[in-house]
């Protein structure tokens, strides 16, 4: 073992006993997740004094465009201790993140023909979505820290395989030990994460993201978030057919509609910590995948598969089969419902 891989475990240790004394003396009415932020960051920019290894086994990214969007992350928190309108959170994210996706000129590197512009855009979407988006997956305490901790540690497994910068998989090490602690809802708030708490990490997830967008590692990040990505897309749906009002739409996800019907959210842990771990699974596949959609299209529709299954939680197990025709049968019939909605719209 060398002297690079006592300070690494040392880190991550520190880190994580860190955490569960954050954990330990928090209160409900605290904000928990500063304290992992504090671990996070301070981790991040000790170790880039240490060393500064922005490589994969693809490309390399230059040091400020790797640092720069964990430093906007980081005055994002500001947030925390002065209260401003939503609008002005909104306007002074879409102005930041533009001005560094444009100004340190990353790309998707999505290898479709499509001028670099446009991919541009789509990872200003991808990052703004992630921030505001974060807030209709806030059904039960722990959702929000499970997802970034399998995410944090989907980074770092990259990282050792050499599918993402190793400076990266450090940060990503780092986020998934803070975060582990709070896995847990033993001895911990029954509430979930405040909204200015969910805005800050969908701005941290976007920097690992943006940071990602080398060319083996953006589309293995995506499949780490494909139960988030999921679950959205699923209340969304949902949303535009009940024509409910946006405060609400949390309800109205796979997990929230299970809730509502009184299933125990030691259930709901199980489901999410299932599509969690084969995320994770097949993102690291996919870094050495003949293509960037197959194992996310297929990781896709098997979370989708587990939505149906949560909010059927009361009725007798399916059996593979049963499960996937009412789940197949579902698709088209909202399909239907979509093609419907256009026709009518166009009349």
């Amino acid at each position: 073992m060398t002297l690079q891989h006592i300070i690494i475990a040392s880190v991550f240790l520190i880190c994580f006993a860190g955490s569960l004394i954050i954990k330990h003396f928090c209160s409900t009415k605290t904000y928990p997740s500063l304290g992992i932020f504090a671990l996070l960051y301070g981790s991040i920019f000790f170790y880039a004094l240490y060393a500064n290894n922005t490589t994969d086994i693809i490309s390399s990214s230059d040091i400020w465009s790797f640092y720069t969007p964990f430093g906007f992350a980081l005055l994002y928190l500001v947030f925390f201790f002065i209260k401003t309108p939503a609008f002005i959170r909104f306007i002074t994210t879409f102005a930041t993140i533009s001005f560094l996706i444009f100004y340190f000129d990353y790309s998707s590197h999505s290898h479709i023909n499509i001028p670099k512009t446009i991919e541009q855009l789509s990872l200003i979407g991808l990052w703004l979505f992630l921030i505001y988006g974060l807030k209709i997956i806030n059904v039960f305490p722990t959702q929000i820290y499970r997802i970034i901790n399998v995410f944090g540690l989907g980074i770092f497994i990259l990282s050792i395989i050499g599918a993402t910068p190793f400076a990266l998989g450090i940060a990503g090490g780092v986020l998934c030990a803070t975060t582990l602690p709070f896995v847990s809802n033993r001895r911990y708030q029954t509430k979930p994460l405040s909204d200015i708490e969910t805005e800050a990490t969908g701005v941290l997830i976007g920097a690992f993201t943006v940071c990602g967008t080398a060319e083996a590692s953006l589309s293995s990040l995506l499949i780490f978030l494909l139960p988030f990505f999921c679950e959205s897309v699923y209340a969304l749906i949902k949303m535009i057919f009940k024509k409910t009002p946006k405060k609400q739409i949390k309800h109205y996800t796979a997990f929230g509609l299970a809730k509502s019907t009184n299933c125990p959210v030691i259930i709901l842990e199980h489901f999410w910590t299932r599509n969690g771990l084969m995320a994770l699974l097949l993102g690291c596949f996919q870094a050495f995948a003949p293509n960037n959609y197959s194992l996310f299209i297929f990781c896709s529709f098997v979370i989708l598969w587990q939505q149906h299954r949560i909010t059927n939680w009361q009725e007798e197990p399916y059996n593979l089969v049963n499960t996937t025709a009412a789940t197949i049968s579902s698709l088209k019939e909202n399909t239907q419902k979509i093609s419907n909605l256009f026709k009518h719209k166009d009349q």
